[in-house]
């Protein structure tokens, strides 16, 4: 079974560190491998550890020897396609109750821990997530779903054992140190193994079980200390959507996790129910005014783009008021009494394309297209009479 791990983990790595490199080779010897097992070795289990991974990149081992070389988007994208399309040729099931799982390093705890911990070096946990932690454990303590937390901090969640060997409890306060500073966990609950013989727990026993660290003679690299694991709270880690990029998924936290934590962590908003957002023009009000928008409320902006603005809905029709002042290109007001429309708006799907035909056909345009804010795009057409057509992409997203 050693050798068929092993090679199950070259089929797999040789489609993450070259994906122009086709597995059919591999999987066949793998079948092959395979049919002369008994039926009851059928089994398969494979993992690795990211940062090795990257190292054996940036370390020149694949790509041709070329140093730091890392995965491109697209080679990403045919990494995931062949490994897919090789695995799916091999006639082994998946094991009952599959999860996928991030762990961090083992890290330094500096505070929080309890005395039956004490071996004079500090004891270190990693902090982990597990997609499906609730169907394999069984909740005896505190709860998943936390209210709000101190700035800064996770919420974690120990196993009985884990528990007791750190004198932790729901409520209790665990501090990593990492080398960017400290990270303060609040512990939430506490669980029971479930199924300890499962791969969920005998994959990395530590997770659930705390363990004592006793190096060999000689060796001062490695801790005696006591090392265990803290399980992020199920709702702690969210996938990305397809089609989100690695940038936008690290940045969208900065604006629109604070207006998640105001809308939501604080008091959820309602249907139906009014929301006022002072200076929705930024990051942050921008994200409140969308998030209430999806949870169902009627939403006031005070802001737009630095600008009051003043919403009005009148027969089921939306207008907008706002300021116009000197220098922003716009024409005089007319004399009055005056008669007429200044412009009206269109709501259109695919608006560069749009545009491009209308300029084929010599339309004029006032106003290119110009995105105005995140996932609205709009110009402005010259109509007879001095009116403007607004064409107006809204991605649906943010709606």
């Amino acid at each position: 079974m050693l050798v068929l791990a092993l090679l199950v983990g070259a089929c797999v790595f040789a489609a993450m560190t070259g994906p122009a490199v086709s597995l059919r080779t591999r999987t066949q010897a793998l079948s092959q491998t395979l049919a002369a097992a008994s039926p009851t070795t059928k089994t398969v289990q494979v993992d690795a550890p990211w940062d090795q991974f990257t190292a054996a990149i940036s370390s020149g081992s694949y790509f041709g020897g070329v140093q730091g070389a890392s995965l491109t988007p697209s080679q990403f994208a045919k990494t995931q396609q062949e490994i897919g399309q090789g695995l799916a040729r091999v006639p082994v099931p998946l094991g009952a109750g599959a999860w996928a799982g991030m762990t961090s390093r083992l890290l330094p705890v500096v505070a929080g821990a309890g005395p039956l911990t004490f071996t004079g070096q500090p004891p270190q946990m990693e902090f982990v997530y597990r997609n499906t932690l609730a169907a394999n454990a069984q909740l005896v303590a505190g709860s998943y779903a936390h209210g709000a937390l101190p700035g800064g901090a996770l919420a974690g969640t120990v196993t009985t054992q884990m528990a007791a060997r750190f004198g932790l409890h729901p409520g209790s306060r665990v501090v990593l140190t990492i080398p960017t500073g400290p990270v303060r966990v609040v512990i939430t609950a506490i669980v029971r193994i479930r199924g300890a013989n499962s791969s969920f727990w005998a994959k990395d026993s530590t997770v659930g079980l705390p363990d004592l660290i006793i190096p060999p003679p000689g060796d001062k690299s490695t801790c005696y200390c006591w090392v265990g694991a803290i399980f992020a709270d199920p709702d702690q880690l969210v996938a990305m959507p397809a089609g989100v990029s690695f940038e936008d998924a690290a940045s969208l936290p900065v604006a629109y996790g604070t207006a998640h934590r105001m809308l939501i962590t604080h008091g959820t908003v309602k249907a139906g129910e009014k929301v006022l957002v002072l200076g929705a023009s930024g990051g942050v009000g921008t994200g409140c005014v969308l998030l209430a928008k999806m949870l169902g409320a009627e939403v006031k902006r005070s802001m737009q783009q630095g600008k009051e603005r003043i919403d009005l809905k009148l027969g089921g029709a939306n207008i907008f008021i706002a300021p116009i002042g000197d220098g922003e290109n716009v024409n005089a007001a007319p004399k009055i009494p005056y008669r007429g429309l200044d412009h009206f708006g269109l709501a259109v799907s695919g608006i560069d394309e749009i545009a491009a035909g209308l300029k084929a056909k010599g339309v004029e345009f006032t106003k290119e297209p110009t995105t105005v804010r995140p996932g609205v795009r709009i110009c402005f057409i010259k109509a007879p009479e001095g009116v403007s057509i607004e064409l107006l992409d809204r991605d649906p997203r943010h709606q």
